[in-house]
């Protein structure tokens, strides 16, 4: 049969066409950054920011994020409880407190009225993610930090391109993070990207990429040698990478409209399961235009989602759980004794479970996943 496949993969990974297959072809390089600049230029062009740095992973972009804001020890910075430990480890590991809010039950967004509540003169920012490319409440949380005069960064490691009320993730917050890990819609095996949107981090954010040098005045024959002026590290998107992340850019409306489409397939077919009650199913509103980056459902128990994946494995149909709730962690109770209300996360996150999803998953192999989780429902009543 047609596209049949008997083993159904959690992830893969898009294949280049044979003809980029020189891509690792080191004499097709130079000196200059050619792809990190298409790269750059490309999506500055689409988020119209006013810089943007490519980055060896979106971990490195944060690191960046942490410097900028002269992170030191004192400062509490706010999170989601529910999100990836480096969006959070990059600023404690400079001294930071961080401060989790908890999610919404609906979209497993950070909760934009228990923020405010969580707000003191020792906030520094406001880290946002929005799960599953599913937008928070960012235009809100946006207004607290100009009220309050906060920093906000956005964390769209999973939501490249996609929208809230037409306007692109990623281009609210002063500061935004991109992954391009292999993982995400868009990659290159592992790799980031730091969008610049305020214009008084753009000298400074140069210079923690170049190493802590202000090489970047050195190119522009500002200065006649480069020196050692700031804190910095080797944070910067070789030009392998690039090269490979630059024919995933070009074909991105591509990538997103497929990944779309099987979400939507996903979503339709298992309506009747959320119908009946069965289990909870990602919420896109009329306000969000999707990337198509994760599905999930949420069950009744963490048993029952355990014995679903057991079962689906027996079928050659892989599935996964997602983030432990960062208060949970060994570090942070070891380290941090405030004690936090985020018991939706602490709940929804033993019971979530995403579905396989990736560039061109055919309908039958989904078709197939769809039918083995409905099974095991009707033979679990």
């Amino acid at each position: 049969m047609k596209n049949y496949s008997p083993f159904i993969p959690f992830n893969k990974l898009p294949e280049l066409k044979r003809k980029n297959s020189n891509i690792y072809n080191l004499k097709t390089f130079d000196t200059n950054q050619k792809y990190s600049n298409l790269c750059s230029s490309f999506i500055k062009k689409i988020y119209s920011s006013k810089d943007v740095l490519m980055t060896n992973s979106c971990t490195s972009a944060l690191e960046i994020c942490s410097y900028l804001l002269n992170t030191k020890k004192g400062d509490e910075i706010i999170f989601s409880n529910y999100t990836y430990v480096t969006t959070a480890n990059s600023f404690v590991s400079k001294g930071a407190t961080p401060v989790f809010a908890d999610i919404r039950s609906d979209t497993l967004n950070i909760d934009e009225k228990k923020i405010i509540r969580l707000i003191n003169k020792k906030t520094k920012a406001i880290v946002i993610n929005h799960y599953g490319s599913i937008s928070s409440e960012i235009g809100v949380i946006q207004k607290i930090c100009k009220k309050r005069k906060i920093v906000l960064i956005e964390d769209i490691a999973e939501s490249i391109f996609s929208k809230f009320k037409n306007k692109y993730l990623g281009s609210f917050g002063d500061l935004s993070t991109i992954s391009f890990h292999q993982t995400k819609v868009i990659t290159c095996g592992v790799g980031g990207a730091l969008l610049i949107n305020n214009k008084k981090y753009l000298k400074k954010a140069r210079y923690i990429l170049d190493k802590g040098t202000n090489r970047c005045d050195f190119d522009k024959k500002s200065v006649n040698k480069y020196r050692w002026v700031s804190y910095g590290s080797s944070f910067g998107l070789s030009e392998i990478q690039a090269k490979i992340l630059f024919y995933q850019l070009k074909k991105f409306k591509k990538i997103i409209q497929t990944r779309v489409s099987a979400f939507n397939f996903y979503l339709k077919n298992l309506s009747i399961l959320k119908k009946n009650k069965i289990i909870q199913l990602p919420k896109v509103t009329k306000f969000n235009r999707i990337n198509g980056a994760i599905f999930y459902l949420i069950l009744k128990s963490e048993f029952e989602r355990d014995r679903l994946i057991s079962y689906l494995e027996k079928f050659n149909i892989f599935c996964k759980t997602h983030y432990e709730p960062l208060n949970e962690s060994p570090f942070y109770k070891k380290n941090f004794s405030k004690q936090i209300d985020t018991n939706i996360s602490n709940r929804l996150s033993r019971r979530i479970l995403r579905l396989p999803i990736y560039y061109k998953i055919s309908k039958i192999s989904q078709k197939r996943v769809c039918k083995k989780i409905k099974v095991f429902f009707n033979e679990n009543k």
